[in-house]
């Protein structure tokens, strides 16, 4: 993540929120978070073709993008906490393909 510019927010159950453009804006955020997401699907798919032949179990991931405004703010020391304006990330999450990227966008 530190590689494409991308700030790790938080983990939600067994999902990663992370976000582009953070604490610094750039105009490359967009695609800092796709190729940061691109590079996450590869790392994966490699796990999983050896685990399948090594016989052994393996996960498997959905990768969602959002657009949009955050509002931020500090809690205790360094740590910052992102909501997003509009639909929240954590929502569209359960409507993505294993291996597709879903996208929402700020409206």
């Amino acid at each position: 993540m530190q590689k494409h510019g991308i700030e790790k927010i938080k983990t939600i159950g067994d999902a990663y929120m992370a976000a582009g453009g953070l604490p610094t804006p750039n105009t490359t955020h967009a695609l800092d978070v796709v190729k940061a997401a691109l590079e996450i699907r590869d790392v994966i798919a490699e796990n999983k073709a050896r685990k399948v032949a090594a016989g052994l179990p393996y996960f498997e991931i959905r990768i969602g993008i959002h657009t949009g405004p955050v509002v931020a703010g500090h809690r205790w020391r360094e740590e910052v906490r992102l909501r997003h304006l509009g639909r929240y990330s954590e929502h569209r999450q359960p409507h993505g393909e294993q291996w597709r990227g879903g996208a929402g966008e700020h409206q």
